[in-house]
């Protein structure tokens, strides 16, 4: 179509309106299911999970949407808007330093097509979708099924990070996102007594942590993480030589 023909224009600008609304219907559902973290008992843990699902669900139709099929990035280095809200009460273990602050984001007035960006708020509520189960599955002592369905959220979304940092090798919330994955996917499998996986994602955290490591924003972090690898490396240790 034409680019001078006022109804292509027109047609180009509602585009632009309706992916800003359901990037702002995802980014108000996942607050809601941040929110719902801190409420008391299973009913906050439910919420959480159904309103992440929902936040996930719009992000993918979008993802898929005739709209942006075909849309090219226009700033791959554009800012991506990921904050850190309170850690979660109840996902905590005393032995091993957990990643449990949920990911927030904002939709801004000028948000545009932007692949990364949509990758990185899908990223978030994987993240913090993966946290509602972790915390199901503390709550029920590491049961099994509570455990596997937080790793393979982890797992997603880290697959999601990696495949953004293949785009922006320098953004650094999500190297910090990627790092905080692995850390909590080494406490499941070191929850459930995993050794040879458990052995894999030590030597993968022990390298995101010194990436992340490089700058001074996140040191009280990796020095935690670094924590969880020396203190898993002298369990598996002492259970060999025992």
């Amino acid at each position: 179509m034409d680019a001078s023909n006022p109804a292509g224009a027109t047609y180009q600008r509602i585009e632009g309106i309706a992916y800003q609304n359901a990037l702002r219907e995802a980014a108000l559902l996942n607050k809601k299911g941040v929110s719902a973290f801190f409420l008391e008992g299973q009913l906050g843990t439910d919420l959480s999970l159904r309103v992440f699902r929902e936040a996930l669900l719009t992000l993918q139709a979008l993802a898929v949407s005739n709209d942006i099929l075909g849309i090219q990035e226009l700033d791959l280095r554009q800012g991506l808007k990921l904050y850190t809200a309170p850690e979660m009460r109840n996902l905590s273990d005393a032995a091993f330093h957990l990643c449990n602050e949920p990911k927030v984001f904002e939709v801004s007035h000028d948000d545009v097509f932007c692949v990364t960006r949509l990758s990185t708020f899908s990223a978030a509520v994987l993240f913090n979708l993966a946290l509602a189960c972790h915390q199901q599955a503390v709550l029920t002592n590491m049961s099994t099924k509570c455990s596997r369905a937080a790793e393979l959220l982890y797992e997603q979304c880290a697959q999601l990070c990696t495949n953004i940092l293949d785009v922006n090798h320098d953004a650094k919330d999500i190297w910090v996102l990627y790092m905080s994955c692995t850390n909590n996917i080494v406490h499941i499998q070191k929850s459930l007594f995993r050794t040879t996986e458990l052995n894999v994602s030590l030597t993968q955290l022990r390298q995101l942590a010194e990436k992340v490591g490089d700058g001074a924003a996140n040191d009280e972090l990796v020095q935690q993480v670094t924590l969880n690898i020396i203190m898993a490396a002298e369990e598996r240790l002492a259970a060999s030589i025992a």
